[in-house]
């Protein structure tokens, strides 16, 4: 059940994040709290990784945890830098739900990522999920545009924020794959 509370929260919070993002575009100077959110998710990762894990840094050895922690780190990069730089552009350029329904796309991306770099072949619930995703999103994006939904490009696939939306997807999928290797 905490599982669950946890997962909703999460939601929550993301449902927030982009709300708050597509707000502060019209205010928004620099980055719009980008490099910040970047810095603080990188500060708690390191924080919580020396304080509850098992190993230390002096831990990693050439021939011990440094392939892991590489990975782990390229993974941090395409999360926490690439997918959330993109996704922060896709939510200016489309709003939260747009830019927050591209986002749903990641799992349809770590299919085929996971089974190149990890060789897990995907089940057929894990396909027709990838299915659902897909059908979903295109019936979206197909939609005429709508008064609420005027000037966000969506159904016209003229914006680069529908472009952002999907590179973020392809990120934040490889960087949950390579967390996996």
């Amino acid at each position: 059940m905490n599982g669950e509370i946890a997962a909703l929260l999460a939601a929550m919070a993301y449902g927030l994040a982009g709300v708050s993002i597509a707000k502060g575009k019209a205010s928004a100077q620099g980055d719009n709290g980008l490099y910040l959110a970047v810095v603080v998710t990188t500060v708690s990762s390191g924080a919580l990784w020396l304080g509850w894990s098992r190993f230390r840094i002096g831990d990693v050895t050439p021939g011990g945890l440094a392939s892991g922690v590489a990975f782990f780190a390229v993974a941090g990069v395409l999360s926490t830098v690439l997918g959330r730089a993109t996704m922060y552009r896709a939510t200016e350029d489309l709003g939260a739900v747009g830019a927050g329904l591209l986002r749903r796309l990641t799992p349809l991306f770590a299919i085929p990522a996971a089974l190149i770099l990890l060789q897990q072949v995907p089940g057929r619930m894990d396909l027709l999920g990838g299915a659902c995703i897909l059908v979903g999103v295109f019936i979206y994006l197909g939609q005429p545009a709508s008064p609420s939904r005027a000037g966000t490009g969506m159904g016209t696939g003229q914006s680069f924020g529908v472009v952002f939306g999907v590179a973020s997807a392809l990120f934040y999928a490889f960087a949950y794959t390579l967390r996996g290797v």
